[in-house]
């Protein structure tokens, strides 16, 4: 039971991964010319002419590079046209039967691109999501799928129109980190293009203030923001020392409002100072936050 299941599976990939079969158009040579003299074929079809008239026709075509035998009433030639162009054909037997053959490329697959800036925000940030349609065109229909943290797939958040040069750009705002994928269904194509995915990395909002101070005694208040509470976790306050590097100064838990007022007596002269809540405090979906740098001079 089992290796019929795999032998059906094998059979439905392979159909579905084959190319798309070549077709085979047919001329006929009468005695007024060629029926129909053009066709527009793709590359790998094949053009058969039949000889429909009662006496013999010769097929010639220089730019396709071939002279078919002399066809009898009732013999055919085939020709299987491998590149894309423009070819003229004409029998040799009556020179005023001409044709063309006009072969097409193939369609090419459509893309969509997407890309995510910045990939790196402080959660309440905006990304800008952009891109452009393969197709160049305005007013195609992109639609944009976004997959948090925590969530096993995508759905669609929103869609954006493309522009006068096919590009597109859609602004959101990340909670967690999040991936993102953008999806085109071309309105001249069926099938729909799918883009590369895009991650975007979110800090919790570390707020940092100076409440009171005295002397060279400040009192600070912190604040951690995220789309979950921050209720027991601890930051660092630190300092900037003369090399350039962050010295965690002193540890600070954080309240059940997630926030936080601490006293620390700063050092004379200037200090910059700022606090940084580590990745393992900040929890899943987000990167280690880090306020912004205060510069004191006491």
């Amino acid at each position: 039971m089992r290796s019929r299941i795999l032998l059906s599976v094998l059979l439905l990939a392979l159909v579905l991964l084959a190319p798309a079969r070549a077709m085979t158009f047919t001329i006929s040579i009468t005695k007024s010319g060629f029926n129909p003299s053009s066709v527009t074929v793709g590359v790998g079809d094949t053009v058969t002419w039949t000889n429909a008239d009662t006496v013999s026709h010769q097929v010639e075509s220089k730019s396709a590079g071939f002279v078919s035998p002399v066809l009898k009433p009732g013999e055919t030639y085939s020709f299987v046209y491998a590149k894309a162009g423009r070819y003229a054909y004409q029998d040799k037997a009556v020179k005023k039967f001409k044709g063309t053959v006009t072969v097409q490329k193939p369609a090419e697959a459509a893309t969509v691109t997407q890309r995510a800036s910045p990939a790196l925000v402080v959660y309440g940030a905006t990304v800008t999501l952009s891109g452009a349609v393969s197709s160049k065109r305005s007013g195609e229909s992109v639609t944009v799928f976004a997959q948090p943290y925590g969530q096993t797939s995508f759905a669609a958040v929103g869609s954006a129109i493309s522009g006068s040069d096919g590009g597109w750009s859609y602004l959101v705002k990340p909670k967690l980190r999040t991936v993102y994928e953008a999806r085109w269904k071309p309105a001249a194509q069926g099938a729909t293009a799918t883009s590369s995915q895009a991650s975007v990395r979110v800090r919790p909002q570390v707020g940092f203030r100076v409440k009171a101070s005295s002397g060279r005694v400040v009192t600070f208040f912190t604040k951690a923001r995220g789309v979950r509470s921050f209720a027991g976790k601890f930051v660092y306050f630190q300092r900037k020392n003369a090399f350039g590097r962050w010295v965690s100064l002193r540890k600070v838990t954080l309240t059940p409002t997630s926030s936080a007022t601490f006293r620390v007596r700063l050092l004379s002269g200037r200090s910059r100072v700022r606090m940084f809540m580590p990745a393992a405090q900040t929890g899943p979906g987000y990167v280690a936050g880090i306020s912004r740098t205060l510069t004191l001079a006491r």
